[in-house]
């Protein structure tokens, strides 16, 4: 990718973006599920409430099984929508002739 490519809408930097947009942001799920489950751990474990404690560990386990998937059809579907679009470019550009 080009200076050019930032200030032209020829080429689409966004797919190129979404990739490690997508790491980060697992990075970033998982590790906060991971400081709830030991922040839950810590709670129930030094005197404070087990049912509390208890609740924030299941839900950062739920947080994490629902997050990471859901990021990824995101990811996805945002990359899917950019090769329609460089398919329906590279057929606009060479039309089939009709016999």
């Amino acid at each position: 990718m080009e200076v050019g490519d930032l200030f032209s809408f020829d080429k689409m930097i966004a797919p190129a973006i979404v990739k490690p947009l997508y790491w980060i942001l697992l990075i970033l799920i998982v590790l906060s599920g991971v400081w709830g489950i030991v922040t839950g751990f810590f709670w129930f474990a030094n005197d404070y409430d087990f049912w509390q404690g208890m609740s924030v560990m299941f839900g950062s386990i739920i947080w994490i099984a629902l997050a990471v998937p859901l990021l990824r059809i995101a990811a996805e579907l945002t990359l899917v929508q950019f090769e329609v679009r460089e398919k329906l470019k590279n057929a606009e550009a060479a039309p089939q002739q009709l016999s």
